[in-house]
């Protein structure tokens, strides 16, 4: 799986959305969130990170 930017792609999700990234960029996404999409965070969009171990990846699903 390629790397992606996660701003943009959060960003760009829409209420139930789902998107998977590579498992080393967990970190980084949840980076983003807690900085980059601060303010998308202060206008009400939300996001729950999860792992998925065995498919090694790193799920994102936009919740608000």
């Amino acid at each position: 799986m390629k790397k992606r930017p996660i701003a943009d792609v959060l960003r760009a999700m829409e209420i139930g959305d789902v998107e998977k990234f590579p498992l080393e960029q967990h970190n980084s996404i949840n980076n983003a969130k807690n900085s980059s999409l601060l303010l998308d965070r202060a206008n009400g969009k939300n996001w729950k990170v999860s792992r998925d171990l065995k498919e090694g990846v790193s799920v994102v699903t936009r919740i608000a």
